[in-house]
């Protein structure tokens, strides 16, 4: 979190929420094991246990944090989670949902079980708290925060600062990303009170809907399958084009502006992003790259994927609304794009367009490699053996973490 006009706002990339990793870095919204934005499930109560004040002076900071966290309570109370907040060391045995924030000197880093990120923030002169979540198939499992252990207290106004950081760290551990155009989700934080604007709340329904029965969504459908007929110079092959369509049928009050759709890179050309939308695919070539458009003024339903994520990681062609306007609402209600692909057969593919779960869409996916035969031997003789033995399954934690 950036402090108003000089100390700026901790910006650990999670890797998926807002800040997140990929297979347990930081990342914000949609993680890299799923297709949909990470969050915490519906009916969680979320434990958060802040570190006693180090520094025995008055007026203790762990009670200022503890305040500008429990900002959050009736928000989430009325989106079917609880909120449970104490000043102690997490107990043993710990109950589920823990979030910890702690103190920590210059030079921290937030490490939620994180292997090495490609870009680490660290506390420091420009960030005065870092806030993330660690997830599993797109549900938040923990979350955690640190906070510089020198936060000043000596005025009113440094107090007040102290709770709008707690309130702002915990918006990344819900799995929000940072907002310049809201006030608790915005990165440059003040010192006088930040109270939820509409454009937070809107933002928080996203993910956390006012009535979980009835989150806002969309739903996908193949319109149709076309030969491409556009000059493509560097394809030798025949390329075709599928068109989709998204039609909003969510609450009358509500948006979508975050589509997912999990197509193979090996198939895949390129998207024909419409218009108002913001397009992010893994055949990008500047894909990891920071000053990518699809990374600007990016909110949780905006930002599905690590900034910059790894290469290695596969992820979801990724639409985002460039502007309120743009999102499926009500009164938008149909989105319309298409992507361009190759040596491919029909088969279903995966997307998320708000709501608990993804659904399945017909779509490419890759031709079947064909079964190696052996050579028979001079003998004539062929021998097939089958060994059904010890296969090492690699549980790649899919665990993405939100910081910033």
């Amino acid at each position: 979190m950036r402090r108003s006009l000089r100390p700026r706002c901790a910006s650990l990339l999670l890797l998926a929420g807002l800040a997140f990793v990929p297979d347990g870095k930081a990342k914000p919204f949609v993680a890299a094991d799923s297709c949909k934005s990470a969050r915490w499930p519906s009916g969680t109560t979320l434990h958060v246990f802040i570190q006693p004040d180090p520094d025995p002076a008055p007026p203790d900071r762990s009670m200022l944090l503890k305040e500008g966290v429990e900002r959050w309570r009736p928000v989430l109370r009325q989106r079917g989670l609880t909120l449970e907040v104490s000043v102690m060391e997490v107990p043993s045995p710990a109950p589920t949902a823990v979030v910890t924030d702690r103190f920590k000197p210059v030079g921290a880093r937030l490490d939620l079980d994180a292997e090495e990120t490609m870009e680490v923030l660290v506390l420091g002169d420009e960030n005065w708290g870092l806030g993330g979540m660690a997830h599993h198939d797109g549900d938040i499992r923990k979350g955690e925060a640190v906070v510089r252990s020198d936060l000043p207290t000596k005025t009113a106004g440094q107090q007040e600062f102290i709770r709008n950081l707690g309130a702002h760290e915990m918006s990344h551990v819900l799995g929000l990303a940072d907002d310049e155009q809201g006030v608790v989700t915005n990165h440059l934080q003040q010192e006088t009170e930040a109270s939820f604007s509409q454009r937070d709340l809107d933002e928080v329904s996203m993910l956390y809907p006012v009535n979980p029965a009835d989150p806002p969504r969309a739903i996908g459908t193949l319109r149709e399958v076309r030969e491409d007929v556009q000059p493509r110079s560097r394809e030798a092959t025949t390329l075709e084009v599928f068109r989709y369509q998204y039609s909003y049928i969510g609450p009358e009050v509500g948006h979508v502006a975050l589509v997912t759709l999990e197509v193979d890179p090996r198939v895949l050309v390129e998207v024909e992003c419409p218009a108002g939308w913001l397009c992010l695919t893994p055949v990008d070539l500047d894909r990891t790259s920071l000053d990518h458009a699809f990374y600007q003024d990016h909110m949780e339903d905006g930002h599905p994927v690590p900034r910059p994520y790894s290469p290695g990681v596969r992820l979801p062609i990724a639409l985002r609304a460039q502007a309120p306007g743009s999102a499926l609402t009500a009164e938008n209600p149909n989105l319309e794009f298409s992507i361009v692909v190759r040596d491919h057969r029909a088969g279903v593919v995966s997307t998320w367009a708000g709501g608990d779960a993804c659904h399945e869409v017909q779509g490419p996916v890759t031709e079947p490699t064909a079964p190696t035969v052996p050579a028979a031997s001079t003998l004539g003789l062929v021998v097939l053996g089958a060994v059904l033995g010890l296969s090492a399954v690699l549980l790649l934690r899919r665990e993405s973490l939100r910081v910033k």
